[in-house]
């Protein structure tokens, strides 16, 4: 679904690339649409709120509309990896920003999509000593200098769902990590080279024990598997616990992160990170974004977001039931609500 006003001329909306606007690598011999791209990635440090604004606008369209005119989700994600590559920290920060909370509304679902599908694939990953895992190319996987300069950016801008799931997703991996893999009792008597194989068959149905394997390999596997169905992807998504690296290695596949259930499933899973939650939420009905804020076990400052973005305030009354969150409208007050609260919880 294209953004806001995306009936307008792509040339009017983009306009001639301006004398002081230059792409990061001049060297560097763009295509057509990348052309479209770099126009206007760099921005006058003075310049104002309402510019800045109009400038991520632009980009925005302009780099929805070079998605919607490559169906190929691999070309798509090679695309995002170099307007990510030549793009500013700065307007990098507002375009994850607003794609990811105008996405609620339905403007930049899209866009959004391609993004998260990329940041899920250039993300750092564990090498599991049990079930090897490709790690990506490193074409596609972004310099750390580049990111870190786009979470300082965020942090400097006052953008916390860009600073909290970039601070997140490529934070630097635990030693342990990989070796935290616990595997489901009806699944660790068959060997890896079994489950594998399995996982390929082009069988109509799976194993019911082959859908609580947890190693990333064999998700993986299962994802891309063209006779995996619906229900199965949203058993692996939901099964608890369920290791972090294979929601990972589910979402990869592009059929799986565009659909609804399978990415509520996730959302939803005690097991999911908060930066995932976070990322999963700006493509998921408003209704469940909503439920979201109320699941005590997604990081409050991540709930705080989704609620800021539908335009209400949390309150948690600590004091009488530590976890449980209140959806309250902001124009509400908040001082009178408690008092009518109080004497019924005191």
């Amino acid at each position: 679904m294209s953004g806001p006003d995306s009936d307008a001329p792509h040339d009017a909306l983009c306009g001639p690339p301006s004398a002081g606007l230059a792409a990061v690598h001049p060297g560097w011999r763009a295509s057509n649409d990348d052309e479209v791209l770099t126009a206007e990635l760099a921005e006058p440090s003075s310049a104002t709120d309402s510019d800045r604004a109009a400038t991520t606008l632009r980009i925005l369209r302009s780099l929805d509309a070079a998605l919607s005119a490559t169906l190929d989700p691999n070309l798509r994600m090679r695309k995002v990896a170099r307007f990510i590559c030549d793009t500013a920290p700065e307007q990098l920060a507002q375009v994850l920003e607003h794609s990811a909370r105008d996405s609620v509304a339905g403007g930049w679902r899209q866009t959004w999509l391609a993004l998260l599908h990329w940041m899920l694939h250039a993300r750092p990953r564990p090498r599991f000593p049990v079930g090897h895992w490709p790690v990506p190319s490193d074409d596609l996987a972004p310099d750390g200098t580049h990111i870190a300069e786009i979470i300082e950016a965020a942090v400097a801008l006052q953008l916390p769902f860009t600073s909290i799931v970039l601070r997140d997703a490529f934070a630097r991996l635990a030693g342990n990590e990989a070796q935290l893999l616990q595997l489901h009792p009806s699944v660790e008597k068959w060997s890896l080279g079994l489950r594998r194989e399995r996982a390929r068959a082009t069988a109509t149905t799976h194993q019911n024990w082959l859908l609580l394997d947890s190693t990333p390999a064999v998700v993986q596997i299962l994802a891309e598997n063209p006779k995996t169905l619906e229900p199965h992807a949203v058993q692996i998504a939901s099964m608890r616990p369920q290791h972090p690296w294979a929601l990972q290695a589910l979402l990869l596949q592009p059929r799986w992160l565009g659909n609804d259930k399978v990415c509520e499933a996730a959302a939803r899973n005690s097991s999911t990170p908060t930066w995932l939650v976070l990322a999963l939420a700006p493509l998921l009905p408003r209704k469940i974004q909503m439920a979201l804020v109320h699941l005590h076990w997604i990081d409050r400052d991540a709930r705080a977001i989704l609620g800021q973005w539908h335009g209400v305030a949390m309150l948690r009354l600590s004091a009488h039931d530590p976890g449980q969150a209140f959806v309250v409208d902001e124009d509400v007050d908040l001082e009178k609500f408690i008092q009518d609260f109080a004497p019924d919880h005191c």
